[in-house]
């Protein structure tokens, strides 16, 4: 009974009753590094945002395993932009002032990137691109004007004269037709490939444009038939590329089919099934046959997580999310103006490629020509994109 009455008498002195004990510098909860993500989260878009998301959310969750960067973990903050450019300005200025995010990632549509870029550029938030591929991107940002902008992955200027000329050298396409989806991206594409026509000698016997949501492509396809050229080129993403490919069997059509966007990717087997989707020769900035112990780990990592293998958005979401860190990291301050300064001198390299901007803000890691075959994506080659950087640029002053 004393033993119990002198520890009550010990504790009420020490002011131990009732009262949580003090936290150490270490067992505080250190604030958040915001980080916004803009992306179609619905709409016909959706599984864009879907993909993207995996990566993202997987690279975040390595990094925050590992102790954060400068002691702080990561966390993401959604925007819905619908891939659509009336939609994009408002989610930008969600994360903006309602997240008060620190940085940006994405959007992955061209047409949403290029409607926020003032935007971006005038409340001066670094913001990271890792999908969008449209060339007037490049024109506008870093040296453009827009200098907070940056994007890690390759463009259409740069994917557009390889595949034509493998098309042509390879497979023996002399004429095609091509049907685009109708906005910045596909439209881009169109620019690059009008160009590579009266530089390479092909011919361009039609050229067709669909929008998002748009399910009936049977009297475009008939007419793509009739006119009997050796390909199609297909600049589409997963569900109007599934619509497309269904028609186009329907009809009983036999051209080689060119793919750029979801449609040239293995995850479109798992979209269209492999009846639809096999054969399609695509051209993009990611296969799922890279061959390294890094990129294995990232795709058991990626597909324990989520459940589905990575495809493009999925792995260079991932990428652009460890080009931050190291910005980040580099400029030892989440300051945005210091994390700007460091992105233009950040460099990694991964299974990807190697990462390096130049006074563009753009990257040039290399694309890969591939073919959807028997379920599976088979590697045909590798192509670097430095050779096009300067052709680029020169095609800017003419």
């Amino acid at each position: 009974m004393a033993v119990l009455i002198v520890a009550a008498v010990s504790m009420l002195f020490c002011g131990c009753i009732g009262q949580e004990p003090e936290e150490t510098p270490e067992e505080t909860v250190k604030e958040p590094i915001k980080i916004g993500f803009s992306h179609p989260f619905t709409g016909p878009a959706s599984e864009l945002g879907a993909t993207v998301k995996r990566g993202i959310d997987l690279a975040i969750e390595e990094i925050n395993e590992s102790g954060g960067v400068l002691g702080r973990p990561l966390k993401i903050f959604l925007a819905d932009d619908r891939c659509d450019p009336t939609e994009a300005p408002k989610a930008i200025q969600k994360l903006i002032t309602v997240d008060q995010v620190d940085f940006i990632l994405g959007p992955q549509c061209s047409s949403a990137v290029l409607a926020i870029l003032p935007i971006v550029n005038e409340e001066q938030i670094p913001m990271i691109i890792y999908a969008a591929t449209s060339p007037t991107i490049t024109k506008q940002i870093g040296a453009g004007g827009f200098e907070w902008i940056f994007r890690v992955n390759p463009m259409d200027a740069a994917m557009g004269p390889p595949f034509a000329d493998y098309a042509m050298t390879e497979l023996g396409v002399e004429s095609i037709s091509i049907l685009a989806l109708n906005n910045d991206w596909g439209r881009g594409n169109v620019d690059v490939w009008e160009g590579l026509s009266e530089e390479l000698g092909f011919e361009i016997k039609s050229i067709d444009y669909f929008q998002y949501g748009d399910t009936e492509f049977t009297p475009i396809l008939t007419k793509i038939k009739d006119l009997d050229a050796d390909g199609i080129f297909l600049i589409a993403d997963y569900q109007e590329g599934y619509n497309v490919m269904k028609q186009y069997h329907e009809l009983g059509m036999d051209q080689l089919v060119l793919g750029r966007g979801g449609v040239a990717t293995k995850h479109f087997f798992e979209i269209a099934g492999e009846e639809l989707a096999d054969g399609i020769y695509g051209i993009n900035f990611y296969t799922i046959k890279l061959d390294s112990p890094e990129h294995d780990t990232f795709v058991e990592r990626f597909k324990e997580r989520s459940g589905y293998l990575p495809d493009i958005g999925g792995a260079w979401g991932y990428t652009a999310t460890y080009v931050l860190k190291a910005a980040i990291e580099k400029a030892g301050t989440t300051d945005k103006a210091a994390v700007r300064d460091a992105l233009e001198d950040v460099t990694l390299d991964n299974f990807l490629g190697h990462i390096e901007f130049d006074d563009h803000n753009q990257s040039w890691s290399p694309v890969w020509i591939q073919q959807l075959k028997d379920g599976d994506e088979i590697l045909i080659a590798e192509v670097p994109t430095l050779p096009y950087k300067e052709i680029f640029y020169a095609s800017l002053e003419e």
